[in-house]
C-alpha cells in the first residue's frame, strides 16, 4: 500500500468521495448501496458486536438483518 505522502490529488480526491458516500448510506439508511462500496474480497468486521461478513454476498446479509 502506499504512503499517504505518495497518493496523487486524484488518489486523495477518490477517498474522501468515498469515505462520504460511506457516511451518506450509513446517515441517510442508503442500505441498499452499501455494498457496492466495497470490494468483492471486502471483510467487514463487526464481530464483537455483530459479526463478520466477507465480500459483497457478506454485505448484503448485514444490511439484510
Amino acid at each position: 500500500m502506499a504512503a499517504m505522502s505518495q497518493l496523487s490529488v486524484a488518489d486523495r480526491l477518490e477517498i474522501q468521495e468515498l469515505l462520504s458516500r460511506y457516511c451518506h448510506c450509513i446517515d441517510r439508511g442508503r442500505w441498499d448501496a452499501f455494498p457496492d462500496l466495497f470490494t468483492e474480497d471486502c471483510r467487514l468486521d463487526l464481530s464483537q458486536v455483530m459479526g463478520l461478513y466477507e465480500g459483497r454476498s457478506g454485505l448484503q446479509a448485514f444490511v439484510d438483518t
